[in-house]
């Protein structure tokens, strides 16, 4: 609004005295100009928009590159030369010196403008022709229309019925006229345009929209295949031609594709990677077949009928090119097509790399799928190989361990009678060897016992017969077994006793529950000192019952804890007190932890330290008659062997 009014007012002051004041002839039949005061407000005006336009360029040219600074650098050089000899000879000349001698120099210096343009069309294509000639006709057009509208309102109108009026009044009303005519010029020439391009210009696309529309198509897939031919045919269509190819990747591992197919023309290879590296080179995002100089370079863009590359970059840096044929109607390619893929190119590198991205990791996907189903077949294979093996293993245990009980069984009968004088008298030191002979048997027994049990259990052969026992009553039955040996060894044993014994009540094996009381009031025997105590009692706590077996003998460190329901998990030595009692194998409370684990309970061992005792725990299901029936209908269905009991001593 500022601006037209500073148009206006200007034009309103040229039409009086303050722009001129004065105009005289001279002798020679020339005339002399009076400046007005206004003069200095033109003057502004000139040197206001000159910066302005200059700075513009300026700043235009310190952004371009390639072309477009040659492009603005041949213009700015022309447009400089030509407004600098204007405003000497129409301006300074007529101002400052009051001649008018030069101002016939004036036009004619527009010329110098008028070279440097057609220089930067015919060598650099600073505009596209067909669109300029498209705009000359509708701003002609346009013109021509104001001016006979301009003659109309002026001459016609006022000069005939106005004529009467003075003619500071008639400037006036030319001025208000001339307000809503400059309002209206944009939107009449928007209007022309659109008609002479449809008429002119029928290939005439909209940049915002069209890359709007192919952006969508760009983001619509993840599969490179599927990218290229979608958006290439797209830009096919848009630019009108055919056989646009796409660069995928560097130096050997590049890929040349058209639309979806892949070309396998090594040599046009070579020569498409030639063009990006030389591009590449100049620091150029694209390079027109026109714009390159005779040569090597020029020489490749004919070999691949190609007349604009673009590069494609993306954040890994230059990841290949497209390669435009010549279009289909022989027309160059336009300052539009150029902006339109300036716009789509960078969009469409991203979408390319992000492609390559996904496509390397489907392949490395199915890779994977394929090794790990071959590895899964083979450790199919070797776990079935293990499982033989191992049922191999369990087989020749259990035969060895029957094999090796019968006569280890015998011997320590044998034993047993010799040291009972049944073979005769006895000496004491055959006593000695005898009684050694026989722990060491009785030892060797229980190894073997011990390694069927867990050749059983751990080959799931070990099955469970459920019913409903009473703790407190099977503990009496175990105390019955190992009273005697107890009291040999001067140790006390006994069980909490409580007054509803019906709470003791679990659902359990008997007879495997029986072999862990064993094994651990036997552990307790073999560590508790002379005149020492052991203790059972019980716990209810979440439907579960804790069989507690506590001695008051040499405890357990912190540290062997962790050790003691392992296989093989044998303590030290210096732990056993009593040592007429056979040694340990370092397996029983390892089978007492399986035997309990199997019915659904946990195995637990405490101690505050050495010397001080230890709690050996078990827990076993509370009976109640829905559990029961669960657990019978687990395990009820199983066929497989009992386990082989061992002896507390």
């Amino acid at each position: 609004m500022v601006f037209f009014l500073w148009i206006a007012g200007l034009i309103i002051i040229a039409f009086t005295s303050l722009a001129f004041s004065e105009l005289s002839n001279n002798p020679d039949g020339t005339f002399s100009l009076s400046p007005g005061p206004a003069i200095v407000l033109y003057a502004l005006n000139i040197f206001i928009f000159m910066f302005l336009a200059f700075k513009n360029l300026y700043n235009k040219y310190r952004q371009a590159k390639g072309v477009l600074k040659e492009q603005i650098k041949i213009v700015s050089s022309g447009i400089i030369t030509s407004f600098t000899l204007l405003t000497l000879t129409n301006f300074v000349a007529v101002v400052l010196f009051k001649s008018i001698k030069l101002t016939s120099l004036g036009p004619p210096s527009t010329l110098i403008m008028v070279a440097s343009m057609t220089y930067a069309i015919a060598r650099h294509k600073l505009f596209d022709v067909r669109a300029a000639i498209v705009r000359s006709i509708s701003f002609t057009v346009l013109l021509s229309l104001f001016a006979l509208l301009y003659s109309f309102i002026f001459f016609f109108i006022i000069n005939q019925f106005l004529d009467y009026l003075p003619s500071w009044i008639k400037t006036l009303i030319f001025a208000l006229l001339l307000v809503p005519i400059m309002y209206s010029f944009d939107s009449i020439k928007r209007f022309l345009q659109r008609r002479t391009e449809k008429i002119f210009y029928k290939n005439f696309y909209d940049i915002d929209q069209t890359a709007k529309l192919l952006a969508e198509e760009i983001n619509g897939t993840l599969e490179l295949k599927k990218l290229i031919n979608d958006v290439i045919r797209q830009l096919e269509g848009i630019l009108q031609v055919e056989g646009i190819r796409v660069l995928i990747g560097k130096n050997k591992q590049a890929k040349i594709y058209e639309n979806s197919t892949l070309l396998s023309n090594h040599d046009q290879l070579v020569q498409f990677l030639y063009l990006v590296k030389k591009i590449r080179r100049r620091k150029l995002s694209y390079l027109l077949l026109s714009d390159t100089p005779e040569g090597k370079l020029k020489e490749t863009f004919r070999a691949l009928s190609t007349e604009l590359v673009f590069l494609f970059e993306a954040t890994s840096g230059i990841i290949g090119g497209g390669f435009f044929p010549p279009k289909n109607n022989g027309d160059p390619y336009t300052s539009q097509d150029i902006q339109l893929l300036s716009i789509v190119v960078p969009q469409l590198s991203v979408a390319l790399q992000n492609s390559q991205s996904y496509e390397e990791i489907s392949k490395f996907n199915t890779t994977l799928k394929e090794e790990v189903k071959k590895a899964t077949t083979k450790l199919k294979s070797m776990n079935q190989n293990l499982r033989n093996l191992d049922r191999l293993k369990d087989e020749f245990l259990s035969i060895a361990s029957h094999e090796l009980r019968t006569p280890m069984t015998a011997i320590k009968s044998y034993i047993y009678m010799t040291l009972s004088g049944k073979g005769g008298k006895v000496t004491k030191k055959q006593k000695y060897y005898l009684e050694r002979s026989y722990m060491a048997t009785e030892r060797l027994i229980k190894l073997v016992n011990n390694l069927l049990n867990i050749s059983r259990i751990e080959s799931g052969r070990i099955s469970l017969e459920l019913e409903k026992i009473n703790l407190y009553r099977l503990t009496d039955e175990v105390f019955d077994e190992v009273r005697a040996r107890a009291e040999e060894l001067g140790l006390s044993i006994s069980q909490t006793k409580l007054e509803e014994q019906k709470k003791l009540e679990v659902i359990a094996d008997t007879d495997k529950v029986k072999e862990v009381l064993i094994n651990y009031i036997g552990n307790s025997l073999k560590f508790t000192p002379k005149g020492g105590s052991i203790t059972v009692s019980y716990e209810v706590a979440d439907d579960m019952i804790w069989t507690r077996v506590t001695d008051t003998g040499a405890g357990v460190s912190q540290e062997d804890l962790g050790n003691l329901f392992q296989k093989f998990g044998l303590m030290e030595g210096s732990y056993q007190v009593n040592q007429n009692v056979s040694q340990g194998t370092g397996l029983g409370l390892y089978i007492c932890k399986s035997v309990i684990e199997l019915h659904g309970g946990e195995v637990d061992a405490t101690s505050p330290g050495v010397g001080k005792g230890t709690v050996f725990s078990f827990s076993l299901p509370l009976y109640t008659a829905k559990k029961y029936l669960g657990l019978k209908k687990k395990f009820g269905g199983k066929d497989g062997v009992g386990i082989v009991h061992t002896s507390a001593s």
